[in-house]
């Protein structure tokens, strides 16, 4: 679950829901799990720029200077500035966080019992790098 809040500006709360939910479901629409659920902080000058492991969430704090008129414009730029946010926050912690790999999809062979396929994205900041990723396991197939 990707979620986008903010500590600066009141109007993310109940706006950002939508674009977190896309985020969120295409995520899983495309099977990469990452196994943590990401809150991306929009923070003010008070705080320091940084990503934090809690348990079983990723915390990305990001400035990001709002445009003057944020509070007056549509729904549809607001969405635009939290689509910002979040690439800029997925941006940093590809760069940040070279360690982390994303499982794209897994593949259990049939033919051969305890063989599993991994496929692994290792996101850099311009580029991705694609792992193929071969097991033995001692589970058998049940079917």
């Amino acid at each position: 679950m990707l979620r986008l809040g903010s500590i600066v500006e009141y109007e993310f709360g109940p706006n950002t829901g939508a674009i977190s939910l896309i985020y969120s479901h295409l995520l899983k629409k495309y099977d990469v799990d990452i196994d943590k659920d990401i809150l991306v902080n929009h923070i003010g000058t008070e705080l320091q720029e940084q990503i934090v492991r809690h348990g079983n969430q990723l915390g990305i704090n990001i400035r990001w200077t709002l445009p003057g008129d944020f509070r007056k414009l549509d729904s549809f730029n607001k969405n635009l500035v939290f689509m910002e946010i979040i690439n800029e926050a997925l941006l940093r912690l590809a760069s940040e966080r070279p360690q982390i790999d994303i499982i794209y999809k897994s593949f259990v062979n049939k033919l051969r019992e305890g063989q599993i396929a991994h496929v692994l994205i290792h996101p850099e900041l311009e580029k991705l790098i694609i792992i193929f990723q071969l097991k033995k396991t001692k589970l058998r197939n049940v079917g």
